[in-house]
């Protein structure tokens, strides 16, 4: 397959890199079909000992392409508008068994990456949004620099949030919808390695892949990788991530809020915008607390 939404680096340390900055690395159907092969080739090939995800331009991706061209059914089924919606009935029946088809592709992608038998790290700069997030949670580590945000859903495809975050921190991160800054992403153990900027992450992310390819084994490192997977799968991960999928279609056919657009006082805001006010709220609230245990401190002399 000639890939021209990402690019494929072969090597010890295999780069895949999503190259559609002008639309923040947004993964089309395309997309996901060009990643799917990649991740296979990458599988395949001896040579490979380790693989490093990574976006090209601003962000590391924007998750899911919902709004540029190749987000059109026509586009990612293949075939005319006319005759799709003479074989579906309507162009709204044929939006919504495209979507339909679209959320297990992806789901069943995310889960196939997982068990990858190579090592994967996704190196993750700027923005890492819900479909995006979900890519980077199904690799087996997560470096990022400090100014990558990473944004969930209450529910979507591949999705497994109480086991990256812990109940009580998932639940907290839903119920107020925000961005999870690098460190704190870190600290909750969805992240492993936080660096100062983009340049350093690159440095030390492909520094570290080049280690785990000296210590890459066929006989021991992805039998190894298979047992904590499966560790994970008897706490129920699998369940978990097919759970959030159905609940999320579910949410759609009752056409509610979606997390992509709310109304806040009347007016329409983007999730992601929300997602920003959201965080900026609680860096004032820890700004404050702060203020106010330095003022008591000083009383208290």
């Amino acid at each position: 397959m000639e890939y021209s939404r990402i690019i494929y680096q072969p090597g010890k340390v295999t780069r895949i890199i999503l190259n559609r900055p002008r639309y923040l690395n947004g993964i089309s159907h395309p997309m996901y079909r060009e990643l799917e092969d990649a991740f296979d080739r990458a599988g395949a090939d001896k040579n490979c000992g380790c693989v490093v995800l990574s976006g090209e331009g601003r962000c590391f991706s924007a998750g899911h392409d919902h709004q540029s061209p190749e987000s059109e059914p026509v586009i990612a089924k293949g075939g005319t508008k006319e005759e799709l919606v003479k074989e579906y009935g309507s162009e709204d029946a044929l939006e919504a068994v495209w979507w339909q088809e679209h959320y297990y592709f992806t789901q069943e992608l995310k889960a196939k990456w997982r068990y990858l038998p190579k090592p994967t790290i996704a190196m993750v700069h700027g923005y890492c949004h819900l479909g995006a997030y979900a890519t980077a949670a199904c690799m087996d580590l997560i470096f990022a620099s400090e100014d990558a945000l990473f944004l969930t859903a209450p529910m979507g495809v591949y999705d497994a949030g109480p086991w990256w975050f812990g109940v009580r921190k998932y639940k907290e991160l839903i119920f107020e919808g925000r961005y999870i800054p690098a460190r704190e992403a870190m600290a909750c153990g969805f992240v492993n390695r936080v660096f100062a900027n983009r340049e350093i992450l690159e440095k030390e992310t492909l520094a570290y892949a080049e280690r785990v390819v000296d210590n890459y084994s066929e006989d021991s490192l992805p039998l190894a990788k298979r047992y904590i997977n499966y560790a994970q799968d008897l706490q129920g991960v699998p369940m978990a991530t097919r759970a959030g999928l159905e609940l999320y279609k579910l949410q759609q056919r009752m056409k509610t809020d979606t997390g992509l657009v709310v109304l806040t006082g009347g007016k329409a805001k983007s999730g992601a915008q929300r997602a920003m006010d959201n965080l900026k709220a609680m860096w004032a609230a820890e700004k404050a607390s702060q203020a106010a245990a330095l003022k008591a401190a000083g009383e208290n002399k």
